[in-house]
């Protein structure tokens, strides 16, 4: 007589080692746990949208570092005499006091006009502008110019210079200044 082996497989109950059942993954994934690759590209799909923000808030600042260029400066001549504008000193807010440099320009009397258009005061972007001092001669009756005399200015308007095109500045030289005469 031949033996026969009897092998004898066990309920699901019973073992769920190999059953199949608990030992493969699920094609619907759980949100909470993810799929390593899914995990993966979610995390740079949120690093991708940190760069573009990143990118977007120092393209914003560069653009205020590079704000207070093409700015005007005027002379708001009240007197009764003729001048000629030759520089102005300017101190922002935080900034040390420093110099812009224009060509001469005469300033009839009760005359306002631009002496030094479209100056790169770029060290002043999105800063308060707390004054400007422009430099000046006043007309002599024989035609000869005064010693140089200044007008110092922290009046205006909006004194914040934040954009690049259109942002003037003017200095008043009032009628009754007392330096606006020739000595």
């Amino acid at each position: 007589m031949k033996e026969i082996k009897v092998v004898k497989f066990r309920k699901n109950s019973e073992n769920t080692q190999f059953s199949g059942i608990n030992n493969h993954r699920s094609v619907h994934l759980d949100i909470n746990k993810g799929h390593p690759w899914i995990t993966h590209t979610r995390n740079r799909h949120a690093l991708a949208i940190l760069v573009a923000l990143a990118t977007l808030v120092a393209l914003a600042s560069s653009a205020g570092a590079d704000s207070c260029k093409n700015v005007d400066i005027k002379l708001d001549n009240q007197t009764s005499v003729r001048v000629k504008a030759l520089y102005a000193n300017f101190k922002c807010e935080g900034e040390n006091e420093k110099k812009e440099m224009f060509k001469n320009v005469e300033v009839p009397e009760n005359t306002k006009l631009p002496v030094a258009i479209q100056q790169n005061l770029q060290s002043c972007g999105g800063r308060k502008m707390n004054y400007i001092e422009v430099h000046y001669k006043v007309r002599c009756g024989d035609g000869s110019w005064s010693n140089e005399k200044f007008i110092k200015d922290s009046s205006f308007l909006a004194p914040f210079c934040a954009s690049d095109a259109g942002k003037e500045y003017t200095v008043v030289l009032p009628a009754d200044n007392p330096q606006a005469t020739c000595n």
